[in-house]
């Protein structure tokens, strides 16, 4: 066993959980990150080894792990992109890094023209310590980033081009679940109108009812909802009303040179976004120091609607995906006002209700998070990209 490793396990091997403190508690989920680190490495070891041995190796993973092939098949490509990254793999031994951070990295590279992808990688050294200091989720917008710097010379229509061709669907049967599952990645466009659609979707089918069906769990019933919103979309295309794309554009009055943010979480070419705006229902929102000047709408509501208006979550460009928080809670007086409102996620907001953690908003929008252990946590005011 690595030397360091040894050290690990003995400590965790000891920790009594229902007995040590937080501090305690949290070096031993640092040391549950190196030693899961390590296993990933030794496993990718084990795995590329393995290839060379046996004529099937996806199915002796299989049937060694008990896990679906898929889930094979993942780690003899991430075995095999090791050989590639030796700095990666050496860094994922050794714990500064993760598994998810290898993934990412392979992941960004898949996407790649074969030149560009061994300038990517011809890098990995770099990017292994870069990401030693990085969650995954961040380290892979540097990969994202750092893989459009290496397009840079790519026309608008040429990047949508290549997005277009790398539109796809696929679909299997989860042998242990039954259930159907569904994968697709789109292209811009496209993925922008879906978007759009089963926005309104699930505002049609849930606005103001949940399904029996619906689970108990915020977030769950969330994406519950969802899958029934796109079912219903695919499978009885008429009942809905044809959706226009709403364009959100944001005027920022801050201090320097005001700037338009259109709000879109895409990249398209000119030509793709007057086409879009001619289509689209475009709405402008003005902002200062993250504080809303003015938006399309009534944008206070105060005691007469308990709910959130379509004019309000533009205001906020709270997405379905989030629930518009009231501040001073309902129950408590509080208005449906734009100053009361906060877009939160439904992990968040079950964090706030159930969990007790307590919000306190300033007039510019900067947070104030009060915890029940007697942490808090604080933001500044909002940017251009985040709810204002």
């Amino acid at each position: 066993m690595n030397a360091g490793v040894a050290p690990l396990v003995e400590r965790l091997g000891a920790l009594d959980p229902a007995t040590a403190g937080a501090d305690v508690l949290r070096s031993a989920l640092a040391d549950l990150k190196r030693l899961r680190s390590w296993t990933d490495a030794r496993e990718a070891a084990v795995v590329a080894a393995l290839q060379a041995a046996v004529s099937f190796p996806e199915r002796a993973i299989t049937d060694s792990q008990q896990v679906p092939f898929r889930d094979a098949e993942r780690a003899l490509a991430r075995a095999q992109f090791l050989r590639e990254v030796p700095g990666f793999a050496a860094a994922l031994e050794a714990g500064s890094i993760t598994v998810g951070h290898v993934d990412e990295l392979l992941r960004a590279s898949k996407r790649l023209e074969p030149t560009a992808r061994a300038i990517l990688l011809a890098g990995a050294d770099r990017l292994a310590v870069l990401a030693a200091g990085l969650d995954a989720d961040a380290f892979a917008r540097r990969v994202r980033h750092r893989c459009q710097l290496l397009r840079d010379d790519e026309s608008d229509n040429a990047r949508l081009r290549r997005q277009q061709q790398a539109t796809s669907l696929r679909s299997w049967v989860d042998q242990i679940t039954g259930m159907w599952c569904f994968h697709a990645e789109l292209d811009p466009v496209t993925g922008l109108h879906l978007d759009q659609a089963l926005r309104a979707q699930l505002e049609r089918l849930f606005h103001d009812k949940v399904p029996d069906t619906a689970p108990t769990d915020a977030l769950v019933r969330q994406h519950h909802l969802a899958a029934l919103a796109f079912a219903d979309l695919v499978l009885h295309p008429g009942r809905g009303a044809r959706v226009r794309p709403e364009v959100v554009a944001v005027l920022d009055l801050s201090d320097g040179p005001d700037q338009i943010e259109w709000n879109l979480p895409i990249e398209v070419p000119k030509r793709v976004m007057d086409a879009l705006l001619g289509q689209a229902d475009l709405s402008v929102v003005v902002v200062r120091n993250g504080v809303v000047l003015h938006a399309p709408g009534k944008l206070d509501e105060g005691r007469a609607k308990r709910t959130a208006s379509r004019a309000q979550r533009r205001a906020l460009r709270g997405f379905y995906r989030c629930k518009i928080h009231h501040v001073r809670y309902w129950e408590n007086n509080g208005g449906t006002d734009l100053a009361n409102l906060l877009p939160v996620c439904s992990t968040h907001h079950h964090c706030i209700h159930d969990r007790g953690w307590a919000v306190t908003m300033s007039p510019d929008r900067s947070l104030r998070i009060d915890l029940p252990d007697h942490t808090t946590m604080t933001t500044g005011p909002p940017s251009r990209r985040q709810a204002a």
